[in-house]
């Protein structure tokens, strides 16, 4: 066997009339490959047939080394554009045409049926191990071109979203737009999203390999997703199992600043108000400006949770009391029902809350500020609390 297959690779004639026989294969099996030039094809095939030969007349399985052309070969072809399953298509079935080849040399030499046999199982465990290793060198420049995609979309989002200098309301240059593959005269919304706890930003990064999402684009930006979508299918595009999302309103692709500045007050509001899913500021209104406006935000919390949590348990029983009769739109009877306690203790808490904080529950601007510190999911529980 050794002898034959050393036969073989000394004859160059009948190497390339074999490795031309196995192009002719591959490409009645594979049009894809029709694309490649010939004389690239035929040096691949070449160097494919030379490689398995080399290692058949020693009897020895490929090692990493060996595999190291075969790998190159297959990035080429990834390259090239030809698919990883076409790619493994073409070894098998040249595999296939190689043993009909091969196995007829091996009769005419006189070799025996149990010869013939172990270098039949040899052949298929040369593919499958050379299948293993170009799968994963295909793989490798998925993954850079999936990265080299998200630079490129990241570059383009920033350009069109991110230049603190440009009025959000001006019409951004066209060639953003198409860079991004965009259709000028549709409309569009500006997501953002975070990871929420416990989510690696690097499993975000995955669920958008390539930058690419139905009807959009998106990019890793400075630890945040940011795209560009369909409105009407941001729901099924974004990965809400993975992250909190902010989205924008759907405008013109030449007007996304717009959209984009919604998206960040909304995604901000929604981390602050520890809100899952896809949030929109038309969804979130007045909750957007309570998360945001810290400085209110202290001066209620002085105003109306340090007196109730300078009286420990009472005081959190009375602020959650006062929550609960707003959830309940200031029926007694309900918020009383919902908290376990009779109507006149509830009563009786509310005017406590009125003693200690200077606020009625009845007059509607008091309402407001303690909708406020609730919204926030403020406690007059722990001192730290907002």
């Amino acid at each position: 066997m050794a002898e034959i297959a050393e036969e073989f690779i000394s004859d160059r004639g009948d190497l390339d009339r074999t490795a031309a026989q196995l192009i002719d294969v591959i490409l009645r099996v594979e049009p894809s490959y029709q694309q490649i030039p010939v004389e690239s094809l035929r040096s691949g095939n070449r160097r494919i047939l030379l490689t398995a030969l080399e290692q058949l007349s020693t009897g020895r399985q490929p090692q990493p080394h060996d595999l190291r052309t075969l790998e190159k070969l297959c990035q080429v072809r990834a390259r090239q554009g030809i698919k990883l399953a076409s790619i493994l298509t073409a070894y098998q079935v040249a595999g296939h045409e190689f043993w009909t080849v091969f196995a007829q040399r091996l009769a005419k030499g006189g070799v025996g049926a149990e010869d013939l046999l172990t270098t039949s199982e040899w052949l298929w465990r040369w593919l499958d191990t050379v299948a293993l290793a170009v799968a994963k060198a295909y793989r490798e420049v998925d993954v850079h071109a999936a990265r080299e995609d998200e630079r490129r979309v990241g570059e383009a989002l920033r350009a069109l979203l991110s230049d603190p200098l440009t009025d959000p309301r001006a019409e951004m240059p066209a060639e953003y737009v198409a860079e991004l593959g965009l259709d000028p005269g549709r409309p569009y919304a500006v997501f953002r999203g975070r990871p929420l706890d416990g989510v690696p930003v690097g499993v975000l990064r995955e669920a958008v390999a390539g930058g690419m999402i139905p009807d959009g684009v998106a990019a890793m930006i400075d630890h945040e997703l940011v795209g560009v979508a369909d409105p009407d299918s941001l729901s099924a595009s974004l990965p809400v199992e993975l992250a909190v999302f902010g989205a924008g309103p759907a405008v013109p692709a030449g007007h996304l600043r717009q959209s984009d500045v919604s998206a960040s007050r909304a995604l901000a509001a929604a981390l602050r108000l520890g809100r899952t899913g896809i949030n929109r500021m038309a969804d979130l209104r007045l909750a957007a400006v309570a998360a945001g406006d810290t400085e209110v935000t202290q001066l209620l919390t002085r105003r109306i949770l340090h007196p109730l949590r300078a009286k420990r348990r009472y005081g959190q029983e009375i602020w959650q009391s006062v929550v609960t009769l707003l959830e309940h739109g200031l029926r007694i009877e309900e918020a009383a029902l919902k908290l376990h306690v009779h109507p006149n203790t509830l009563r009786h808490r509310l005017a406590s809350f009125t003693d200690l904080t200077g606020l009625d529950v009845r007059n509607p601007a008091d309402c407001a500020e303690i909708w406020w510190l609730a919204v926030l999911g403020a406690t007059a529980q722990d001192p730290a609390a907002p």
